[in-house]
């Protein structure tokens, strides 16, 4: 009796790790780091996709002040939507920092050209979201960050 319940056991913990195993690899294969539960509303930033830019491998984004203020454009994810939860990728090529940032102009807005293979590889069918950390800064020692996203979708 004891060997029955010993060899389920044992079955089960078998069964448990291979299960475990196939979701880190399948995770593994998109370069996802962790999930993501940052929730983006912000109508003073807007972000965008321009639709008929967009492939698996790049697409071109619009990023929109409708504030009095200036602010810079900030760091860039990419987050994919799998059941209802959002993953950020890591990327597999690091984007070449500039001195200088992006400045965004009261009640303008400007392009973004992302390369989604150069940093990430192709992407596959599934929704979607580049955040965009934009910065105000308030003077030397405080600044203010609010995120705002660029939904989309690869078919």
């Amino acid at each position: 009796m004891n060997k029955n319940r010993l060899l389920i056991a044992i079955c089960f913990a078998i069964g448990f790790l291979i299960i475990y195993y196939i979701c880190i690899s399948a995770l593994n294969n998109f370069n996802f780091i962790y999930p993501s539960f940052l929730s983006v509303n912000n109508d003073e930033i807007q972000y965008y996709a321009i639709t008929k830019t967009l492939t698996n491998s790049s697409g071109t984004f619009i990023i929109e002040n409708n504030t009095d203020d200036t602010w810079m454009e900030g760091k860039r994810y990419l987050e994919k939507n799998i059941n209802g939860i959002w993953y950020r990728f890591i990327p597999k090529q690091q984007e070449i920092t500039l001195l200088a940032q992006f400045y965004i102009h009261p009640k303008s807005k400007f392009e973004i050209f992302e390369n989604f293979e150069f940093k990430y590889g192709k992407l596959t069918k599934g929704k979607y979201r580049i955040i965009n950390e934009t910065i105000k800064k308030h003077d030397e020692r405080r600044e203010e960050k609010k995120p705002t996203a660029a939904y989309f979708e690869i078919k």
